[in-house]
């Protein structure tokens, strides 16, 4: 094996991979140098100080019987009875949020086994998974429209609802 190696054992190799060497050993040399220049952009006690700052804190809201008369009062204002078509908005929007919540889950688990046909390499299957969640597509905008209608609904009875306590308090 000695034998082999020697015939490449040549002046101009050996150069070669010196001026290779030194080469390298330069470029790692740098690269530490410019590393150690920006670990030193803020000494470790400024990094400690500001780990250790404290945020300071903002006012706590307060629960108590004061917070819930005025919450009642509110509610009051905006919602006048159970028969009102506030009330109705108020359900209408409760029973809106949760179709949602189903059709993003429907649409989550959907587009997963669609991808799970695209890995099976099944054409057909991934053709009728797809036409599946394309035919369901148009009924999801509709959950979503509706409750931005609703929503847009409520807030404008809400502020005609404050609007008339307010003046009904001001003519009093």
């Amino acid at each position: 094996m000695a034998l082999t190696l020697s015939k490449f054992v040549t002046k101009r190799t050996v150069t070669s991979i010196c001026a290779l060497s030194t080469l390298i050993w330069i470029l790692k040399r740098r690269n530490r140098k410019q590393v150690a220049k920006y670990r030193n952009i803020w000494p470790v006690e400024d990094i400690q100080y500001i780990i250790k700052e404290e945020k300071p804190k903002g006012p706590k809201a307060h629960v108590n019987a004061r917070f819930f008369r005025q919450l009642y009062q509110l509610l009051k204002i905006g919602i006048p009875s159970i028969i009102s078509s506030e009330f109705a908005f108020v359900l209408l929007i409760a029973g809106i949020l949760i179709t949602k919540s189903f059709c993003d889950l429907w649409m989550i688990n959907m587009s997963t086994l669609i991808e799970s046909s695209i890995l099976k390499m099944d054409k057909s299957l991934f053709k009728r998974r797809l036409l599946k969640f394309l035919a369901v597509l148009p009924m999801i905008s509709i959950v979503n429209n509706v409750l931005k209608y609703s929503i847009y609904e409520m807030k404008l009875r809400l502020r005609t609802n404050i609007t008339r306590s307010l003046l009904d308090q001001y003519l009093k």
